[in-house]
């Protein structure tokens, strides 16, 4: 049966909470996760541990939670791939998340939500300090600005207008161990840890977007354990947990035990 105004239950107290029910509500709420390989798997020691999946369980059946993760692609619209070289970082290729099969397929997913969790991959030094890249002046992000604002709106305009959440991604730090080793992949910390904070939330500002989802803070920004990364930047099993947990605090209710919990929108964290 279709829940209707005139419902009192759990599901329709929730639809109600996220804006998102009315009268002619069919199915679970549709939930289009953008991002790269954090998104798509990381280190999850299998497929229903990505924070998609843990995603899904938190929020349970009311809503249906789709991965459209695609790994390492870039917000950037000629973000190169590679993983950089010494002394100069050595990149080549398309890595630009607008020219996959995995944009146009999350286009049509029909979604009630978006999240956007892009940026990891645009943090390696050939794409984020590359004026060719990413705009200039050097070094503060003026391409992938103007990429992740395209990308709100692209999504803004669907016939299902989503509500639109955009994420900081979670902290970059050195390898399990090895306190030695500078991060992988030729990524910067001094992006993801000190300018994707501030930049992300300013995007978010300038769009208008439905919420933040700061999974920075949440792993517990520059002082997260390099132990809760296989590399010490793709998240394992316990850091998607707590992704995932962030995930469904911001998008509407928890429905873990049974019971709901109301979203936590920015309207409401800006007047407590």
């Amino acid at each position: 049966r279709v829940p209707t105004s005139s419902d009192d239950t759990p599901m329709s107290h929730l639809l109600d909470s996220i804006g998102l029910r009315n009268d002619n509500w069919k199915g679970p709420v549709k939930v289009t996760c953008v991002g790269d390989s954090i998104t798509f798997r990381g280190c999850a020691s299998n497929e229903s541990m990505t924070y998609p999946s843990q995603l899904q369980r938190l929020l349970g059946p009311g809503y249906e939670v789709r991965n459209f993760g695609d790994s390492g692609k870039c917000m950037l619209k000629n973000g190169l791939c590679g993983n950089g070289g010494d002394p100069i970082p050595q990149c080549a290729g398309d890595c630009s998340y607008w020219h996959q099969d995995t944009f146009p397929d999350a286009l049509h997913s029909s979604p009630d939500i978006v999240t956007i969790m892009l940026g990891t991959n645009d943090a390696k030094y050939c794409n984020f300090y590359s004026t060719e890249r990413n705009g200039s002046p050097k070094g503060i992000g003026v391409g992938y600005h103007e990429a992740y604002l395209d990308m709100i709106d692209v999504f803004r305009r669907l016939p299902s207008q989503p509500r639109i959440y955009v994420a900081i991604p979670p902290p970059l730090t050195h390898p399990p161990g090895h306190a030695d080793l500078p991060p992988p992949f030729n990524m910067s910390s001094e992006v993801i840890n000190g300018i994707y904070p501030v930049l992300i939330r300013s995007i978010a500002s300038d769009a208008g977007v439905d919420g933040i989802i700061d999974t920075w803070s949440a792993l517990g920004g520059i002082d997260m354990d390099p132990a809760m990364t296989c590399d010490g930047c793709h998240p394992k099993d316990e850091a998607f947990g707590i992704i995932a947990k962030t995930f469904a605090d911001m998008l509407g209710g928890e429905m873990q035990y049974g019971a709901i919990k109301t979203k936590v929108s920015m309207n409401s964290a800006n007047e407590s």
